[in-house]
């Protein structure tokens, strides 16, 4: 079904979060294979470099090494994205097994996991939250598995893959509380104390290298408002009442699930209620929704990656509905089950059918029919100016050029000499006729080497 998208370059839904994922992998690729430095496209930076420090760039390093030894390529980078996605679908499987679901239905809620619009997209879309999940999933697994078998390799390993989930995104961090719930408990009810602070030290020693990493990263995000959240109120009641309508209406129903499990998640919480057996499932519900509360202002109605972590507990009561129906002596609730399966693909398809379009990205479609244009007109190796693109990504990603990157036709005459001056930069690609109009604009021009569509690229006179 995605067979069409394979070779397709970054583009449409949120292609400036995969844009910046992009140019890490293509600067480690390239330049710098350093883990420690992943670089992005622009300079125009306080210090002057394209350093730019974020999660942790494991997902990303790990592809650009791949694409060292077989070259560039985005097929690629959507196969191995879609290898992480399979991968974090067979911890789902194990998990929802160790948790007495029968095979059947844990096969059956796999399915409707891929078919999730959020992964059915995503799933070959470069973005580390795919990494964070997948790793999240593998973590609440070995979690769970340690509960129940206490070998201390499962404790481990799910602390190694909590720090993989954190590290590459770091709201994932709260799904530590599914050890949190069991260490708490025993510990509460003063049993197994010295056995319960050993294992609180094994996590925590797993956790030290994420720790670390966004303890020297962190004071660099001046202006980051996912450090606030809601405490940097910038929006009025009715914006968030708003924002909670679309999450009921739409970004549950529609995103994360779909309208054809919906039956089967009512039943599956209602039946985990009744059991009352997951009691730390309790506290990966509340956690989920104290984090959405937290960053409602940042999540908004559009950035549906951030909804992730919210997948583990929604798609476990899915199955237990699955579960529930398929061991009903009723057969046409088992052919229900059935029906609404086969039904995943259409449901799915026809909610993502724009997410790859030229209309669903973030930046002038004028770009896309003249990416190739734009691409050969000037070196790869030159520095450019760039305007506008608001995300810093994006345009300079599909003409595959770094440089100095400007939106909101915020680009004085003054700068450009200063950049042409301190940088050397010989090239301008342009698509605001504000910047180009304004007095002695084209005195620092040499002559437009290529305009197509409302993109100009100009080649700029040299100064001394």
């Amino acid at each position: 079904m995605h067979n069409n998208y394979l070779s397709k370059d970054i583009i449409g839904w949120h292609n400036w979060r995969q844009s910046q994922t992009m140019w890490n992998v293509r600067n480690f690729t390239r330049a710098d294979s350093n883990i420690l430095n992943p670089r992005v496209s622009h300079f125009n930076t306080p210090t002057q470099d394209n350093i730019y420090r974020y999660e942790f760039p494991l997902m990303q390093w790990s592809m650009a090494m791949i694409q060292r030894v077989f070259g560039e390529s985005i097929m690629l980078i959507r196969l191995l994205s879609f290898l992480i996605t399979l991968i974090g679908l067979y911890f789902l499987y194990k998990t929802l097994l160790l948790l007495g679901i029968g095979k059947i239905a844990s096969v059956i809620t796999t399915a409707f996991y891929l078919f999730s619009p959020l992964i059915y997209h995503y799933s070959f879309c470069p973005i580390p939250d795919n990494l964070a999940l997948t790793a999240g999933i593998g973590y609440i697994y070995y979690a769970l598995k340690y509960e129940r078998q206490k070998k201390l390799i499962s404790l481990f390993l799910s602390g190694i893959l909590l720090s993989i989930s954190a590290g590459s995104k770091l709201p994932f961090l709260m799904l530590s509380i599914v050890s949190i719930w069991h260490i708490a408990r025993d510990l509460i009810k003063a049993r197994k104390v010295k056995k319960r602070i050993k294992d609180s030290l094994i996590l925590s020693a797993t956790l030290v290298p994420t720790l670390l990493w966004y303890a020297w990263v962190m004071p660099s995000w001046k202006g980051n408002g996912i450090l606030h959240g809601v405490f940097d109120n910038q929006l009025e009641l009715r914006d968030y009442l708003n924002i909670i309508g679309y999450h009921i209406s739409t970004m549950f129903p529609l995103r994360l699930m779909t309208p054809n499990t919906i039956i089967f998640f009512v039943i599956g919480i209602y039946a985990i209620v009744k059991s009352n057996k997951y009691r730390w499932f309790y506290g990966l519900i509340f956690i989920t929704f104290l984090y959405l509360f937290l960053q409602l202002n940042m999540i908004g109605t559009n950035h549906d990656y951030y909804m992730m972590p919210f997948l583990p507990w929604l798609y476990i009561s899915i199955a237990k509905g699955v579960d529930v129906m398929l061991s009903s002596t009723k057969k046409w609730y088992k052919y229900l089950v059935w029906f609404l399966l086969l039904l995943c693909p259409i449901v799915s398809s026809t909610i993502c059918k724009d997410y790859l379009s030229i209309e669903k990205s973030a930046i002038n479609p004028a770009i896309y029919p003249c990416q190739e244009k734009l691409k050969n007109i000037v070196p790869n190796d030159q520095l450019c100016i760039i305007l506008n693109d608001n995300s810093k990504y994006i345009f300079s990603y599909a003409i595959d050029k770094m440089g100095f990157i400007f939106h909101n036709d915020e680009l004085s005459v003054a700068f450009i000499e200063d950049i042409i001056r301190t940088n050397k930069v010989k090239y301008l690609y342009s698509d605001s006729r504000k910047v180009e109009g304004q007095k002695n604009f084209y005195s620092y021009i040499d002559e437009v080497i290529l305009e197509c569509g409302s993109i100009k690229v100009f080649k700029l006179k040299e100064i001394n």
